[in-house]
Formats: C-alpha cells, structure tokens, sequence
C-alpha cells in the first residue's frame, strides 16, 4: 500500500512524494467450534508471533517462570479458545 503525500513549498508549487506504508497484517485464523479447527488457528498462531504478541510471550514466560515456546504455547491455545468461543478443559 502506498500513501500519496502532497507538500507545498513557498512559492505554491506542489511537490507529491510516494511513500510506501508497511502495514502488519493480521492472521486470519478460521472460525468454528471443531477440534480439526481449533488445532488449525492454534498451528497458526505457532508459526510467527507478531510483535506486540512477542512482547506478551516475553512477559508471560518471565512472570510464570517458564520457557518462551511454553509460553507462547499457552496464549495460542488461549487465543484459539477464544476464537471458538470454549473453555479450557480441566
């Protein structure tokens, strides 16, 4: 995506710029109830964290006192819970 700024200089000359805008895009993760579709999101939120959810992964591990991959373990099954709407079992 690119954005299109227009700036004018002293003497009302109009200059335009092109800059590109690099845009984070979001994981599309899959709706439904199903263990198939659960599995899927919580596999796709392992991939590649993005950077606020580094962060978070960062935080957690250190407040629990596990490791990184654990930790990020745990908010993808949390965020692919949630997207499908259930509870944890116990």
């Amino acid at each position: 995506m690119n954005v299109i700024v227009n700036l004018w200089n002293a003497q009302s000359v109009s200059m335009m710029f092109v800059l590109p805008v690099f845009v984070e895009k979001k994981m599309p993760l899959k709706k439904g109830k199903s263990q198939k579709t659960i599995s899927s999101n919580i596999k796709e939120l392992m991939k590649k964290p993005s950077k606020s959810r580094s962060k978070a992964i960062s935080t957690l591990a250190k407040n629990k006192g596990i490791s990184k991959k654990k930790a990020q373990q745990k908010q993808a099954i949390a965020i692919a819970l949630s997207t499908a709407r259930k509870k944890r079992r116990k």
